[in-house]
């Protein structure tokens, strides 16, 4: 699942993307927004992929970085145009989750 919403926050996108990881069988998640002017993506894996060296990689695109668990991590940043190529490029990572 790769997803924008609007107006959210990174501990807001960290709790949501969990959850998907939850409820279904899913290989990972990618969850991004803008609010107040900042952007965050939250990555959640079933523990295939590493979420925290994905934010890692994804995080200079949205103009910052990020960390966590392997499992679940958020990048954030300044840069709110390029939240577009960074739920991109989590959409390759994750292999079209």
């Amino acid at each position: 699942v790769i997803a924008q919403v609007e107006g959210r926050g990174a501990d807001e996108l960290r709790s949501m993307a969990g959850d998907l990881m939850r409820r279904g069988s899913l290989r990972g998640a990618a969850l991004g927004s803008v609010a107040e002017g900042k952007v965050a993506v939250a990555i959640a894996t079933d523990g295939g992929l590493d979420a925290k060296a994905l934010v890692k990689e994804i995080g200079p695109l949205i103009g910052g970085g990020g960390g966590g668990s392997p499992e679940l991590a958020v990048a954030g940043g300044k840069n709110p145009e390029g939240l577009s190529a960074a739920l991109d490029a989590a959409r390759s990572l994750l292999g079209g989750a």
